[in-house]
């Protein structure tokens, strides 16, 4: 999955999660943070929907993730989440390929890479 926003100021959101994260905002773990990229996130499931709950804010508090509603609140910032998926018979070599491409070509300002 791959979360982007390309309508806001960069600044805006970098520092907003900076503050959130350097708080510990709600007593939250957020994902690490990276440099400026209008990309924010990119990250790999097989629970998609919880993981997504969890990106938003709704999970487990001890669950690094993006946590959204701890830090977006009064913005008017709109996210575009890009969902690939990927037949159960992929092998872990050609999915992991995928992903640190994506990773490697985007730059994502929030999380990490997978394992390589």
């Amino acid at each position: 999955m791959l979360f982007r926003s390309d309508n806001f100021p960069l600044d805006s959101i970098y520092n907003r999660y900076n503050n959130a994260k350097e708080s510990k905002k709600s007593e939250r773990a957020y994902a690490r943070l990276n440099k400026k990229s209008r990309c924010l996130y990119v990250g790999s499931s097989k629970g998609l929907i919880p993981r997504i709950k969890q990106h938003f804010g709704f999970g487990p508090k001890g669950t690094y993730a993006m946590q959204l509603i701890y830090w977006c609140e009064n913005l008017d910032l709109e996210i575009t989440l890009n969902i690939y998926a990927f037949c159960n018979s992929i092998s872990i070599k050609a999915f992991q390929a995928f992903e640190d491409g994506a990773w490697s070509s985007l730059m994502p300002m929030l999380g990490k890479q997978g394992k390589k």
